[in-house]
């Protein structure tokens, strides 16, 4: 699929792209050099949930990352499975 790179050096690229690589809207990415090649890579944060007492928290190594929707959705689900086995 081609693109092309306005006069700001920015590169649009296509929404089906986007969705394969899990790109989405605000998310942080690592851009390098390999060879004759940039690579686009999502950056995403380290979650887990740990029981704490009574509570059960989410731990994130770096907050300030945005959470991509897939992570979400699967920290409810063990939500959801860790109140129906209280």
């Amino acid at each position: 699929m081609r693109t092309t790179i306005d006069a700001a050096g920015r590169l649009v690229i296509p929404k089906e792209i986007r969705q394969q690589a899990g790109l989405f809207p605000g998310a942080t990415v690592d851009v390098r050099v390999t060879d004759d090649r940039v690579e686009i890579v999502l950056v995403v944060p380290e979650a887990k949930l740990v029981d704490e007492g009574d509570l059960l928290v989410l731990h994130v190594d770096d907050p300030s990352l945005q959470m991509p929707w897939d992570i979400v959705d699967r920290v409810r689900e063990e939500l959801a499975r860790h109140q129906m086995g209280s």
